[in-house]
């Protein structure tokens, strides 16, 4: 039976089978960068051009803070941005699954071409990666929605907030991990779909290999969360072409990771086939 290292280190392996796979997630994440920057500027510029300049008094600030709480609180102003960031969330839940369907067929298939290999994988299996999308989505924020309003409620009584967050610490903590070993049995259970083998055998390998599941996962967030902090560090230091260089290399790192992470559990669930 495969170890936490054991997989980590066939998870590395086979990412350079995975270059087609890269590149279009990288791709994939270009774009929605530039379309998501995009938007966020044509809010933000004209509040800057609004906005009093640095020379002007504290009663012209306080004035254009207010006028703005006003027009959010008592117009519709707020709506269309309100509306275009709820139709970006939507098309980012339809394309997740899409691109996973792709992705782990590549991985199960490592003996196709990649390109036809990534696109037979979203054909065939788009319909059950999105409804496992829909319910992972739905299972993991519906203890948000339920405790949302009573933290708000809490926020409006007479309670300090570091009260309230003490309060809601345990509870945080306990969703965290729950929402974590959903997210990995159902990474195994899209390796059971691909594989045509049956969900229950991803539930089976998930069970069996618990351990190095939960250490192969950790080992690789944590070199994921010390390099993307080591990339941070440098572009804060780095200025002009060399901070977006940094930024870009950033990208396909943090998608490489991604990768790596998947790979160590595809060799965990094949190890216990």
């Amino acid at each position: 039976m495969i170890s936490t290292m054991g997989a980590v280190r066939a998870g590395f392996a086979k990412l350079k089978a995975q270059s087609f796979s890269i590149l279009v997630l990288f791709l994939y994440q270009l774009v929605w960068g530039w379309l998501f920057y995009r938007f966020i500027r044509s809010v933000v510029d004209p509040l800057l051009h609004r906005y009093p300049g640095g020379g002007s008094s504290k009663e012209a600030v306080e004035l254009f803070l207010a006028e703005g709480q006003f027009r959010l609180l008592k117009s519709d102003l707020a709506e269309p941005y309100l509306w275009t960031l709820a139709a970006f969330a939507a098309v980012r839940l339809l394309l997740t699954p899409v691109l996973n369907a792709g992705l782990y067929y590549s991985f199960h298939r490592t003996d196709l071409n990649p390109g036809y290999r990534f696109v037979t994988g979203v054909k065939r299996f788009t319909m059950p990666f999105l409804f496992l999308h829909l319910f992972r989505t739905a299972v993991i924020l519906a203890p948000v929605l339920w405790a949302g309003p009573k933290l708000w409620a809490l926020l409006h009584q007479d309670i300090s907030l570091t009260d309230i967050l003490w309060t809601a610490a345990p509870y945080a903590a306990i969703w965290f991990v729950g929402a974590l070993l959903i997210h990995l049995l159902l990474m195994h259970i899209q390796f059971a779909i691909v594989s045509e083998a049956g969900w229950w055998r991803g539930l089976n390998a998930f069970g069996r290999g618990l351990p190095p599941v939960l250490g192969s996962f950790l080992l690789i967030g944590a070199a994921s969360a010390a390099a993307m902090t080591a990339m941070n560090a440098a572009s804060l230091i780095w200025a002009g072409i060399a901070a977006l260089i940094a930024h870009q290399v950033q990208y396909l790192a943090s998608i490489c990771f991604r990768l790596w992470g998947l790979a160590a559990q595809h060799e965990i669930w094949s190890d216990r086939q």
